[in-house]
């Protein structure tokens, strides 16, 4: 009985092994039958670009959240932990003083507009040529 159960597990192991070595021929290209015919051509995948947007909208997108987060009193109060450069941070710190006196002054409605309008004008112009204007902080 114990031979039998033996038997039955090497040859479940060899059509395993069977199974493995025939997908990683088909996974490599390569024709296990024939050894000397080259690998079929490799694809390379095409992948959409990481960054899509140009850097003054991400600039805006990053500084009118943090604006938002702060503002609820969920920010972290730490400008890089939050993923900003000072200058951003900087943008941050100005658009929430204006609109707290906007919100003060108008209501919610008109200090997220102000939000969105200030943070995309300060952006645009930080990177106006494409890349942060001042130094270090790129």
């Amino acid at each position: 009985m114990e031979q039998k159960r033996t038997s039955a597990t090497a040859a479940a192991l060899a059509v395993a092994l069977a199974s493995l070595l025939a997908a990683s021929a088909v996974l490599t290209g390569c024709d296990s039958a024939d050894p000397d015919r080259p690998p079929a051509a490799a694809q390379t995948p095409s992948f959409p670009p990481l960054n899509t947007k140009p850097p003054a909208q991400i600039c805006a997108d990053l500084t009118s959240y943090w604006v938002h987060e702060r503002l609820a009193g969920r920010g972290t109060g730490d400008y890089m932990k939050e993923g900003m450069s000072n200058a951003q941070n900087n943008i941050v710190v100005s658009v929430m003083a204006a609109a707290r006196k906007e919100k003060a002054r108008a209501g919610d409605a008109a200090a997220e507009k102000l939000i969105a309008a200030r943070t995309k004008s300060d952006c645009a112009e930080r990177y106006r040529g494409g890349k942060p204007t001042e130094v270090p902080w790129h």
